[in-house]
């Protein structure tokens, strides 16, 4: 309704101008019935479109809610923006692929904000006033995570984040990652990883990814007895060296020994499992695997067989 009065308003104030530029011009009058009847089948053209409006607002409102993601655990793609409801007047806490979250957003008055480690607390101001924020990792502004956080009355709320699968290409491979991975002895390195893997914490400069059904995983384990899975499981991309997390579950009716060397393979750097190694029947626990990033196996080179044997 307020486009159609605003087009009779623009149509009116048009016709005045018109006539103002035509002032020298005769122009007949028009009967005042006249008027009234144009007047009159206007105001009813202005009364049709209520309905429609409104069952339009109501398809893009509902548009616009079903673009918001409750989730507790959102998968994003770099750059894409996603909506996510979170409460007004109260810390909500963001956890983020980044080692060293940045955030940076025109609201900053209506919005106090904090980092920790990889974790972002967000404290909206003021209700449904939405606030935009772009996190990326300290120094880089390669990746980013686009965000936008609808503030409502609401108990505050944890989402974390992590990237689609594939949207971690090897051109995004940070060079902090690769500062703390030459920082530490190789085998310091690997133990550090794992140590804040299992902490919940992501290395300095890595950045985390779900993995999915579809994923080719570069980690083959076969222990009898014992069920491996990474199709749900995470990948953490640094320098050097990636890590992937999966888990491994006792389905016998015998308490099991883990061993790391079932996943031993040509680019798997270490292996580790937590917080147990002997699983008891219906037993799981996180298993991280270091893989040597873009480390493929070698061609065969053959030697010349002095018999012609090959």
């Amino acid at each position: 309704m307020r486009s159609t009065q605003l087009s009779l308003v623009l149509t009116v104030s048009l016709m005045l101008l018109a006539v103002q530029a035509t002032a020298d011009v005769d122009i007949p009058e028009i009967p005042v019935r006249v008027l009234r009847a144009a007047l009159a089948n206007a105001n009813n053209a202005a009364r049709q479109p209520l309905i429609a409006d409104a069952v339009a607002t109501e398809t893009v409102t509902a548009k616009e809610e079903a673009s918001v993601n409750s989730e507790t655990h959102v998968q994003v793609l770099p750059g894409v923006n996603v909506v996510i409801p979170v409460a007004v007047g109260q810390l909500n806490r963001l956890v983020t692929p980044f080692a060293s979250p940045a955030v940076r957003t025109l609201n900053q008055e209506g919005l106090v904000s904090d980092t920790q480690a990889n974790v972002v607390y967000v404290k909206p101001a003021e209700v449904d006033v939405p606030i935009t924020l772009y996190i990326r990792e300290e120094g880089d502004e390669n990746l980013v995570i686009s965000v936008t956080l609808w503030p409502q009355k609401r108990p505050a709320r944890q989402v974390t984040f992590s990237f689609l699968p594939g949207a971690m290409p090897l051109m995004f491979r940070q060079p902090t990652a690769e500062r703390w991975e030459r920082s530490l002895a190789y085998a310091e390195v690997i133990t550090e990883a794992f140590g804040l893997v299992a902490a919940g914490q992501i290395p300095p400069g890595y950045r985390m990814a779900s993995l999915s059904e579809s994923d080719t995983v570069e980690v083959s384990c076969r222990q009898a007895g014992l069920v491996f899975r990474f199709a749900t499981g995470q990948q953490l991309h640094g320098g050097a060296l990636d890590i992937i997390v999966g888990t491994v579950t006792n389905l016998s009716t015998e308490p099991i020994e883990f061993n790391e060397r079932s996943c031993a393979g040509w680019s798997v750097a270490a292996v580790a499992s937590w917080p147990l190694v002997l699983l008891d029947p219906g037993e799981g626990a996180e298993l991280y695997v270091a893989i040597k990033a873009n480390k493929q196996m070698p061609r065969a080179v053959l030697r010349p067989s002095l018999l012609g044997v090959y």
